[in-house]
């Protein structure tokens, strides 16, 4: 700095050079020059659109991907406020309030998800991160606007969701069409052949009453004829002398056999019985059980009760539980009869438990038994059933565990939330 001298009376008498050392000033301004274009090349080398806004909200600097991604160019962009951007395309009320009410109260946000139709673009879904950063030290902070086009993925995923829930409801389909097509052959079961053979049992059970009476008179006529036999001794001898052998006439013949006709009369009612009632529980089995407010539990007791009647094995049921949704009980009880099934079959178990639960959340369905545990997953058909229990539980939202019991057998329990029953 030069300043000039002067006397007393007012002259200009020589020059005053002052010196200042601003090296360490000049330093630090070419040290926020070179931040700054350090991070301008960040911004500028960026692969997902980035925009710097200053306190403002006017664009200062955006990259190449985001004139790229929203046709833009930098003429129209550098200068304007981001909401006047092509056209207004990003008035956005949402991004308004991102940008004037939430930031301002933080340093930062992240993954804030935003979806919008862009008259050239059309529409995109994009996820906003944003910091504010500052250049220089007088200057107000920036803003550093990333901007993460997540379109594509959406769809891919909104396309994979589709398919997903597509292959659900023709496998929903395809389990609805298996149940209405057993309900068929257990309503055939029941109304065709179950009639059939009740007709029969009646048939048999007439014929066996009706070979017992002619037995009793095909006795009494033996009687009768052999008392007149002895009374006649002059028959008797010659019969004796002479002996003839007279064959018996059909009549008589029947008659001699009417006991032992009847005895098979009978077997052949009593196999018809057992033939009936098969019929019946398997027809009982086929076709779904009426869902009331009780029904599930009522069923899963007839199942109990059924497997103990018709097996070594006995099976209890215990607890109860309100359920109005028709597929939800449906499917719960197919669990419980698969998961018996199973149990008959492999587990050499001798007890099973059935239980039903509810709480102010949950349905909790649990079959036990005291057998060998776990199948063997080496075994070609292991794994079917317990399968097919998962995907039925899938069906209406629940979950399916299954561990060993506390005896050592195989516990299974089903949970689903109550919500998803009503």
């Amino acid at each position: 700095m030069v300043r000039p001298y002067k006397t007393t009376d007012n002259k200009i008498d020589g020059a005053i050079i002052t010196l200042s050392d601003i090296d360490v000033l000049k330093r630090r301004e070419h040290e926020l020059q070179a931040s700054r274009d350090y991070a301008v090349s960040i911004v500028e080398t960026g692969t997902q659109p980035l925009v710097v806004l200053d306190a403002e909200l006017r664009v200062q600097l955006a990259n190449r991907a985001f004139y790229e991604v929203f046709q833009v160019t930098r003429k129209e962009t550098e200068q304007r406020l981001i909401y006047s951007l092509g056209n207004s395309q990003w008035d956005i009320p949402r991004l308004r309030v991102l940008l004037e009410e939430i930031l301002p109260q933080n340093t930062s946000f992240d993954g804030f998800e935003l979806e919008h139709t862009f008259p050239t673009i059309g529409h995109r879904a994009m996820l906003l991160n944003a910091r504010r950063v500052r250049f220089q030290v007088s200057q107000p902070p920036h803003i550093l606007l990333g901007i993460n086009d997540v379109t594509e993925i959406r769809a891919a995923a909104a396309a994979a969701n589709r398919k997903a829930l597509e292959r659900q409801l023709i496998e929903r389909e395809v389990l609805d069409s298996v149940s209405q097509e057993q309900r068929r052959i257990g309503q055939d079961l029941h109304d065709g052949l179950g009639q059939e053979l009740t007709g029969l049992g009646f048939l048999a059970g007439s014929l066996a009453d009706s070979l017992a009476e002619r037995s009793l008179q095909g006795s009494e006529a033996i009687v009768e004829q052999a008392a007149r036999l002895l009374d006649s001794s002059e028959e008797s001898s010659r019969r004796a002398a002479c002996p003839t052998k007279n064959s018996p006439s059909p009549e008589e013949a029947f008659l001699a056999n009417a006991a032992a006709y009847s005895a098979t009369a009978k077997k052949l009612v009593e196999g018809l019985d057992r033939a009936l009632k098969q019929v019946r529980q398997i027809s009982t089995g086929l076709i779904p059980f009426k869902v009331s407010d009780e029904g599930l539990q009522l069923a899963l007791e007839d199942l109990a009760a059924n497997i103990t009647a018709q097996t070594k094995v006995t099976c209890h049921f215990t607890g109860s539980a309100e359920i109005y949704d028709s597929p939800s009980a449906t499917n719960l009880y197919r669990i419980a009869q698969e998961a018996t099934t199973n149990a008959l079959k492999h587990s050499q178990a001798n007890l099973i438990t059935l239980q039903l639960d509810e709480d102010e959340d949950c349905l909790t369905l649990s079959i036990c038994d005291n057998g060998l545990g776990l199948p063997d997953p080496t075994t070609p058909t292991s794994g079917l059933g317990l399968k097919i229990m998962s995907y039925r539980a899938s069906l209406i939202g629940a979950t399916l565990t299954i561990g060993l019991a506390p005896d050592g057998g195989t516990r299974i329990i089903c949970t689903l939330n109550k919500e998803l029953a009503r």
